[in-house]
This record gives C-alpha cells, sequence and structure tokens, in this order.
C-alpha cells in the first residue's frame, strides 16, 4: 500500500522565516527512511485554513512567490509500506513552530493519502491520541485510523 501523509492547517496559521517541519513514519520503533519528508520556510506570510503546512516523502523550501492566492506547501509523495506494518505505524513531527500539545491539537489535522482514496483525520477527535516527546516533538499513532 501507498501512503502519505499531511499536515492541515485548520486555522489560519502564521509562518516567519525558519520555521521548520520534519515529518517521519514509524513501523513500530523502525523509521521507514523514504517517508522523511521536511518543510523550511523562508518568508513572512499566513497559510489559509485547510491548506498543506508539510508532507511526507519529500523535501521542500518555501519562498514568498509573488501570485494572487494561497500558499500551501508541496503534496505528499507517497511510499510504500508493507500491509504488516501498518498496525503499528506512527508518525513523528518535529517542528519549532507549533511547541505545545494543545495548539497541534486543536490547531490542525493530517491528510492521509491512501493510494485511490484521501482522509482527513482532526486531531482533536478524542480517539487521536497525540503524545508530547518535547518541545515540538509530537508522536501520532496511526495504525488504528488507516484502513
Amino acid at each position: 500500500m501507498n501512503i502519505g501523509f499531511e499536515l492541515i492547517a485548520e486555522t489560519s496559521t502564521y509562518v516567519t522565516p525558519n520555521h521548520s517541519f520534519r515529518m517521519e513514519l514509524y513501523a513500530g520503533e523502525v523509521l521507514l527512511p523514504l517517508s522523511v519528508g521536511t518543510d523550511t520556510y523562508n518568508f513572512n506570510g499566513c497559510i489559509w485554513p485547510q491548506k498543506i503546512i508539510a508532507a511526507t516523502g519529500r523535501r521542500s523550501t518555501h519562498d514568498l512567490k509573488i501570485a494572487l492566492g494561497s500558499f500551501q506547501a508541496d503534496p505528499s509523495r507517497p511510499i510504500p509500506v508493507k500491509e504488516e506494518y501498518i498496525p503499528e505505524l506512527k508518525l513523528k513531527l518535529i517542528n519549532n513552530k507549533i511547541l505545545d500539545q494543545a495548539e497541534l491539537k486543536h490547531g490542525f489535522s493530517i491528510r492521509m493519502n491512501l493510494g485511490d482514496r484521501v482522509q482527513d483525520i482532526l486531531l482533536a477527535r478524542p480517539d487521536v491520541p497525540v503524545f508530547w516527546e518535547g518541545r515540538g516533538e509530537f508522536l501520532i499513532p496511526l495504525g488504528g485510523l488507516v484502513a
């Protein structure tokens, strides 16, 4: 199964130069190296609700593009994940913008790209655990949500 994940803003989110996000997928305690995605912002701006902030499977640096419309990061690049890894799949987010667990849970969602299906998961849902691992580091078990 090919899987990719995106961090989606649920409210207007301001970014400034050097804000960075790193998203990684783990099967149990094992990092899936192709899943690593990084997003670094080099401008002051606002990302509107329902737009992508960061994603797995690619590396991007974002500079201000002069254009009409709203900005969002590039979509995820789905990677192959073995079916037996799905029940223990975890997403790790490391960043220097969202430092508080409550801010992450109430201001963002995760978009799952599962082959030909897309599903948005609000992090504020009570059945979606978000574990604080340290300042700006969060672990989100996804195994029960990927069906």
